[in-house]
């Protein structure tokens, strides 16, 4: 598991669920418990050696737990915890940005105008209509606006 050693939220999340898979992992938890065998099939490409510890380091940060299912199925599942369950929310969020990113890029890339609006905290004053970044490239100019 990558460490970043940064007291930022962020970055304390991705030391968490950052590493390749591991987002993936959770997604195919949110179903509810899972089979190793059920979570690599769902997870196609997925190395077992790289899936086994992904379950290793989930499990370790409080994310998943492994748990023995009463007999006479003795089957071993993993499932999300409470702190797994709350990292729902945000990967809503973070897919519903991407959608809306990959739709204004696709505008874009067919000379349409387009807006993208995204959830910002400023670290400075900003008052509405302030111009808060702007660049231009070869699609056009960009400019973030306070609103």
């Amino acid at each position: 598991m990558k460490h970043y050693g940064q007291a930022c939220a962020i970055a304390r999340a991705l030391d968490v669920v950052g590493d390749r898979w591991s987002l993936l992992l959770v997604r195919e938890l949110t179903l509810g418990p899972r089979r190793y065998r059920d979570l690599a099939t769902g997870l196609p490409g997925i190395p077992s050696n790289v899936l086994a510890a992904r379950l290793k380091d989930l499990q370790a940060a409080g994310v998943i737990t492994r748990r023995t299912l009463p007999a006479p199925t003795d089957v071993t599942v993993y499932e999300l915890t409470d702190a797994g369950r709350a990292l729902l929310p945000h990967a809503h969020r973070t897919l519903a940005a991407s959608e809306q990113g990959l739709k204004a890029a696709r505008a874009a890339d067919r000379g349409e105008e387009g807006e993208l609006t995204i959830g910002l905290t400023a670290a400075v004053p900003v008052a509405p209509g302030d111009v808060v970044v702007a660049s231009a490239d070869r699609l056009g100019t960009v400019e973030l606006r306070c609103a």
